[in-house]
């Protein structure tokens, strides 16, 4: 216990040592604030070693004053004069940069190039050319316009020179068509009878599948009407009604004929027009089909290869070369032509003769006898005077 105590005396009675701050670890003076900010003042030179070693200073100046002249070297443009135009004024100069230098363009002032006569004999000549061209352009204009109306082309437009004229004239600067009226597939060609037909295509080898009747657009819609006004509402009845009234005034005709060639895989379908131009064929189609159950070898493909090669020769060595290569038509196709094609891993064949011009006119003839058709008003808001 004592010594506890006595421990604690000692303790008690030791003076307090403090610790002694900021010493300074050279002999150097008291530190200042440091040289930063807006309002500082550059240094001029950099010691890097403590007073007791020998002084290893850096001098700033001379190498600030160096880089500050090669800077200035470097960046000072140099200056070109440009005399500025009337018609390209600018409101900045502008600047040409190389990749080395830039240069700095010096503008001067309107005034002086508006006084220059160099100028003037420049702006002169301009003005000069522009007249002269507009000259040229309006006799070119003149020119064309005369040659248009010379020739009756009908002019849309002159793009890079060339003139878009209308298909009469351009057909006489490539020559004629065929005329497919003239030509025959399977011996039957435009323009024949069903009797006539029928002769040839059996002559050819060819049987007789199918024969359909028709009778003209405006005489079947009559008659129709007629049905109705009858209270025939039944559409076998309406259609055996329509039959028989057609059959009365002999206007049913010969619509369409379908021919056979089993042996050879041929067919043929010829459609005719009404009674109102005389039952004439208008087109004609004729398909021969392949053999589909060759297989990918080398031997079939050898006989599809030939039956292509000898279908194409034949249409050649027949009918000439086509006018349009690309469709493979003969002919014009507003008018009549005729068309052949060959598709299918098959290669079934296909050939189209037409005569549009006899199906217009059997329309307008049609259209004609509408006339004398005597149809119920069914109006009688006022007097018929037709019907009277």
């Amino acid at each position: 216990m004592k010594k506890i105590l006595l421990c604690l005396t000692i303790l008690v009675s030791a003076s307090y040592v403090n610790a002694q701050e900021n010493i300074p670890v050279f002999d150097d003076p008291m530190p200042t604030m440091p040289n930063i900010g807006r309002q500082a003042e550059p240094l001029d030179k950099l010691v890097l070693t403590p007073n007791p070693l020998p002084e290893v200073e850096i001098s700033l100046s001379k190498q600030k004053k160096q880089q500050n002249i090669d800077l200035t070297a470097q960046q000072k443009p140099e200056v070109v004069e440009v005399p500025e135009s009337k018609e390209f004024a600018r409101s900045e100069p502008l600047s040409i940069r190389k990749p080395t230098e830039v240069k700095e363009i010096k503008r001067v002032p309107a005034e002086v190039v508006a006084e220059s006569d160099s100028v003037k004999d420049a702006q002169a000549q301009v003005d000069a050319y522009a007249q002269e061209m507009k000259v040229a352009e309006t006799e070119v204009k003149t020119s064309s316009e005369v040659t248009t109306q010379s020739a009756s082309v009908s002019v849309s437009g002159n793009i890079g020179g060339t003139l878009m004229q209308s298909p009469e004239v351009l057909e006489g600067l490539f020559g004629k068509t065929h005329d497919v009226r003239g030509f025959e597939v399977a011996g039957i060609a435009l323009g024949m009878t069903p009797e006539e037909v029928a002769d040839i295509a059996k002559m050819m080898g060819y049987k007789r599948t199918e024969i359909r009747y028709g009778i003209p657009m405006y005489r079947s819609a009559f008659y129709e009407q007629n049905c109705r006004d009858r209270r025939i509402h039944v559409l076998n009845d309406v259609r055996e009604c329509i039959e028989k009234q057609a059959d009365r005034d002999r206007v049913k005709y010969v619509s369409s004929m379908t021919f056979a060639k089993p042996k050879t895989k041929e067919y043929l379908r010829v459609l005719f027009t009404t009674y109102a131009t005389d039952n004439q064929a208008f087109k004609i189609y004729y398909e021969s089909e392949g053999d589909n159950s060759l297989t990918m070898t080398q031997r079939n493909l050898a006989k599809q290869l030939r039956r292509k090669d000898m279908f194409w020769r034949m249409m050649f060595e027949n009918y000439g070369l086509p006018d349009d290569s690309e469709l493979i038509l003969w002919g014009n196709p507003d008018k009549a032509y005729m068309q052949a094609v060959m598709t299918g891993s098959a290669y079934n064949a296909y050939i189209v003769l037409e005569d549009k011009e006899i199906q217009d006119e059997d329309y307008f003839v049609a259209e004609d006898e509408r006339e004398f058709l005597n149809y119920r008003n069914p109006f009688t808001f006022a007097p018929d005077v037709i019907g009277e």
